[in-house]
């Protein structure tokens, strides 16, 4: 299912990148010498609708590649004036992965 979203991200390895989509063959990749730094992602959905994210699937890469570079928690937050000001889900608490 398509919403239309829009997504950002801290940084991206090229344009090719940029617009991960769950049926493409890229997904997130951040720049050139950013590997193991904190980056955020963020997506943007269409209209003043609200909307519940209820889980959140992250996958290792395909080709086995970097191995050791793991995501072990990840944070959320929220904006209900369009990006104007943000707001820590559950008082900005990390979730673990895996």
């Amino acid at each position: 299912m398509d919403l239309g979203g829009v997504f950002k991200s801290s940084s991206h390895l090229n344009n090719g990148w940029k617009n991960p989509r769950l049926d493409s063959r890229t997904g997130i990749h951040s720049a050139s010498g950013q590997g193991g730094l904190e980056q955020w992602w963020q997506v943007d959905l269409p209209a003043d609708d609200y909307y519940e994210a209820t889980a959140m699937t992250l996958m290792k890469r395909g080709d086995n590649a970097a191995r050791d570079r793991l995501i072990t928690a990840v944070q959320f937050q929220f904006s209900q004036d369009n990006g104007k000001s943000w707001h820590d889900h559950a008082g900005g608490k990390w979730f673990k992965t895996g």
